[in-house]
């Protein structure tokens, strides 16, 4: 019972009391208990010789043990030391000053000096100091001065050799017993520092095998010095080795953040200093290579009492593959997206751009049922035939327009001259064709690495256009077909002298089913096409236009190494 300290702690203040504490606690109530023993014990042994002088001062001892006890019980543990240490000290110095070194009552104060070091312990170092200095300044005046204040009878033999022997074994085992509680007071110190650096290290090892089994690396920046420290798995993930960053600032360390991202991860590092809201950032941040990749910044401060950061830890964390899978994914909505739009708006114009010309046959069959004039039906005949010529552009605009779509690019030299010989051939029965000058402005064996398909597709809509809204009121109608290489790229230009397309229509020329004039007989779906299969090519298209002056399409392809092989989209 007197081990565990529930003698003299309540079960509320004994569950809330470090075990330190409560050893403390147990010196002092057993201290208390050993003094009340003690004044019983000389009170009958001084009755029985008739020597009253000194029943006062045992009472006195005995009524602040118990009061200290008292104290305990209800966990005002300073005051209980006081109230049981200052009133014991005061008679021990009254006894010696009267007795001296006859009965050993000095004793005490050896045995009170480690008593008080032992109760008060280092946490309360003033009270241990302060009492201390107040039992020896009190052994040196009892020593040196008579404190007078009771009259004793001359001491006999027995009772100062009964005396000594009793203050002598009393003051020897409070002292071992203060000794003891100080040995065990280390001893769970020990176990506790040992404990507590077991589990450290645990911690630690523990830590090192998540931030290992991930991708993450460790900062660490101190703000007095202003420098940050990285771990090795953080310099890895930037490419450098172990050792090569070194004296890097909070400056250096947000130069490795992309232009772009830079002014939001500053501004969410001062936000977290200024208002202490949680830090992180994905950014892109620049390796050894110079290549970027994507990264998710967190951290944590620590603030001083004037709430300023003194330093803050963080993690740096590699998401460069499930960016770059979001950005795959966001591309592949805005094409579903697309694709989308364009079936709606596909399904609505080709149902009525297949239907027109149907209807236009059905008529003319019905007119032709009907009469029999030659010529009028010769006449049927032909604008049936037209009819049909402009159902089968359309049919094969919209065949062009799925295997753009569907086939990936197969990339070979293309002789250009070749080609266009061979778009030539196709339109060799268009309207007005006879009457329009081509001209070729590029060197004889000029050759282009694409997808010849495609390149043919594109062509074939650029030059069909020039031919079929020409201004035929000129003396010499002429499109001209330039081409020339640059550094990273082939260029083509188709150029006419025709109608020109007006300044207002140059932002939607390329759009699905967009007709520039209410003369235009076709399907609006030739330069959608264009600009589609040249975005399948990975290359540009632009027009210069003006009214009744002429059109220059500038078609831009990229060489064979600036081409990226993407799968295609059926």
């Amino acid at each position: 019972m007197l081990d565990n300290g529930r003698l003299f702690l309540n079960n509320e203040a004994y569950e809330s009391t470090n075990e330190a504490d409560r050893l403390r606690v147990i010196l002092t109530g057993m201290g208390a208990v050993i003094v009340v023993i003690v004044c019983l014990f000389f009170a009958v042994i001084e009755l029985f010789i008739g020597e009253l002088g000194f029943i006062p001062f045992y009472g006195i001892m005995t009524l602040f043990s118990l009061l200290s006890l008292t104290l305990l019980r209800r966990a005002s543990f300073d005051v209980a030391k006081i109230v049981f240490i200052v009133p014991v000290l005061l008679v021990i110095a009254v006894l010696a000053s009267i007795e001296k070194q006859a009965t050993g009552v000095y004793l005490y104060f050896l045995a009170a000096c480690v008593y008080v070091i032992t109760i008060f312990g280092y946490e309360k170092i003033i009270y241990s100091v302060l009492f201390s200095l107040l039992t020896v300044a009190l052994a040196f005046v009892s020593y040196f001065y008579d404190i007078n204040i009771v009259e004793s009878e001359e001491l006999t033999q027995a009772y100062i050799d009964t005396s000594y022997i009793t203050n002598f074994i009393v003051s020897l085992f409070s002292s071992l017993l203060a000794i003891y509680f100080l040995m065990r007071l280390n001893i769970k110190s020990n176990e506790h520092l040992v404990k507590t650096s077991e589990e450290l290290r645990e911690s630690e090892n523990k830590f090192q095998l998540a931030v290992q089994g991930s991708s993450a690396g460790i900062w660490e920046w101190n703000s007095a010095e202003d420098l940050i420290h990285i771990s090795p798995k953080l310099a890895d993930l930037l490419g450098y080795k172990n050792g090569d960053l070194k004296r890097l600032t909070m400056h250096g360390m947000l130069s490795f953040i992309h232009p772009n991202d830079l002014e939001d991860a500053k501004e969410k590092l001062l936000e977290h200093f200024r208002e202490r809201t949680p830090f992180s950032v994905e950014c892109r941040a620049r390796t050894k290579t110079g290549d970027y990749i994507w990264v998710l910044d967190t951290g944590q401060a620590e603030w001083n009492s004037e709430g300023r950061a003194t330093k803050m830890v963080g993690t740096v964390l590699n998401i460069d593959e499930r960016k770059r899978a979001e950005t795959q994914i966001q591309k592949q909505n805005e094409l579903l997206a697309k694709a989308n739009e364009e079936l709606d708006r596909f399904v609505y114009s080709t149902s009525h751009d297949l239907k027109a010309p149907l209807s236009s046959v059905q008529g003319l069959i019905a007119i032709a049922e009907l009469t029999d004039d030659k010529e009028e039906l010769k006449e049927c005949l032909n604008l049936m035939k037209g009819r049909i010529s402009n159902l089968n552009a359309f049919i094969a605009d919209i065949t062009n327009y799925s295997r753009n779509s569907r086939l990936g690019l197969s990339i070979e030299e293309v002789d250009l001259k070749s080609l266009l010989d061979e778009v030539f051939d196709d339109l060799e029965y268009f309207k007005g064709r006879a009457d329009i000058s081509f001209e070729m402005d590029f060197p004889e064996s000029f050759s282009v690495s694409t997808d010849r398909k495609r390149l043919k597709v594109i062509l074939g809509n650029l030059l069909n256009n020039a031919v079929k809204y020409h201004n035929y009121d000129l003396e010499n109608p002429i499109v001209q077909i330039k081409a020339g290489h640059e550094e990273s790229q082939d260029m083509i230009q188709v150029i006419d002298n025709g109608q020109g397309i007006a300044l207002e229509h140059h932002s939607n020329i390329f759009d699905m089913f967009y007709r520039a004039t209410e003369r235009s007989d076709g399907s609006g779906l030739g330069l959608y096409i264009v600009k589609e299969t040249v975005d399948k090519l990975q290359g540009s298209i632009t027009l210069q236009s003006e009214v009744d002056t002429g059109s220059v399409f500038t078609l831009k392809l990229p060489k064979p190494q600036g081409i990226k092989l993407l799968t295609s989209i059926a």
